[in-house]
């Protein structure tokens, strides 16, 4: 059988210093790697020694069944405008995107159950 093509792409940007980040991950990938219409991307903000010391050994026993990304050593900020030049920079950030063009943000702390429902709402 042929994979389904993703509708959306959910791009999701944490650090090791957000705390809900962290305590949301392991379920956020489960609901991610379970939904073929959405393609995940996941960028880790964190200082270089904390994407070294934690981040990739943690992602690494998570083992999400897709690509995560890590913010490049030296990047002053300037993926906040980027990714949205009107985001605070508070985590974690979510925003979905339909063909290029964004369709809703949520940031900080969200419900997945929530999330999840609208997701397959928005990604028909």
């Amino acid at each position: 059988a042929a994979t389904k093509k993703a509708n959306c792409t959910l791009l999701h940007v944490w650090a090791t210093w957000c705390s809900i980040c962290i305590e949301e991950m392991p379920a956020l990938l489960r609901m991610l790697s379970a939904n073929q219409k959405i393609r995940p991307i996941l960028i880790d903000v964190s200082h270089p020694i904390s994407q070294k010391c934690f981040s990739i050994p943690w992602m690494q026993r998570l083992s999400p069944p897709f690509t995560t990304y890590l913010k490049p050593a030296g990047d002053d900020g300037k993926y906040l405008a980027a990714i949205d030049a009107n985001w605070s920079g508070a985590l974690p950030y979510f925003a979905l995107y339909d063909r290029g063009r964004r369709k809703k943000v949520w940031i900080g702390e969200v419900d997945l159950t929530s999330l999840r429902k609208e997701l397959e709402e928005l990604c028909q």
